[in-house]
């Protein structure tokens, strides 16, 4: 009689696993404790190597490029680099960085040769060139995080200006399209710019009327930088 509560138990567990299907809906030859099953990938995956194109020497070449993607035109890769180029003097080493206003460049993936389009000197033509290049109208344009004609903002890198939009054509020729002044027109861009409807869109990392960035537009027909959201304070 001592034995009728375990047997019980049992019949009546034996009862609810049969109404449930029988094994909780599961065939009595499967497991009750089911692993979580990863859908194979459709393809095998590819085993490879890493091959380096190209290794900046941190001299007129260019060094530390940031972010931003490379852009793939015609069979070469354009993008910036923040350090570098043929300007050592006018922006000196930033801690682990290397010394230069940064360069706009092309590699070819195929032989891996490596020509600087243009080479930023800090003033006029800005410095530090942080995010990547975009292409759009058959140039490439950008922004510096410093350098210009700016006088209103903190010299971060030891660099004066608050930074700059610019074009770079393909051939290596460069113009600023909008210098910042470091006041409610923002200061310091970091991020890349964005072409639609034939403006360029970016923001800047602080400036503006409470100081914490802008979202600007510069339009080739107004020829100049509109602020059109400004931060809010905290």
């Amino acid at each position: 009689m001592k034995q009728l509560p375990n047997l019980l138990g049992a019949c009546l567990s034996a009862a609810l696993l049969v109404s449930c299907g029988g094994n909780n809906g599961l065939s009595s030859s499967t497991p009750m404790s089911v692993a979580p099953q990863i859908a194979a990938p459709s393809q095998p995956l590819k085993s490879g190597t890493e091959k380096v194109i190209y290794s900046f020497q941190g001299g007129s070449d260019g060094a530390n490029p940031n972010y931003g993607n490379l852009i793939a035109k015609n069979g070469m890769l354009y993008g910036n680099t923040f350090a570098g180029g043929s300007s050592g003097s006018a922006c000196p080493p930033i801690n682990i960085l290397a010394a230069g206003c940064g360069t706009a460049f092309k590699v070819n993936p195929s032989s891996g040769a490596e020509k600087v389009l243009y080479s930023f000197n800090g003033s006029p033509d800005g410095a530090h060139p942080w995010a990547g290049l975009i292409s759009f109208d058959g140039a490439f344009y950008g922004t510096t995080f410093d350098g210009g004609t700016g006088v209103n903002c903190s010299h971060l890198y030891e660099v004066a200006g608050c930074g700059t939009v610019f074009e770079v054509s393909r051939s290596g020729s460069e113009s600023v399209l909008y210098s910042f002044e470091g006041l409610t027109d923002g200061q310091f861009p970091q991020a890349s710019l964005v072409a639609t409807n034939g403006a360029l869109y970016g923001n800047t990392n602080s400036g503006g009327e409470s100081g914490n960035g802008i979202i600007f537009e510069w339009s080739t027909s107004g020829g100049k930088s509109i602020v059109l959201v400004t931060a809010a304070r905290n």
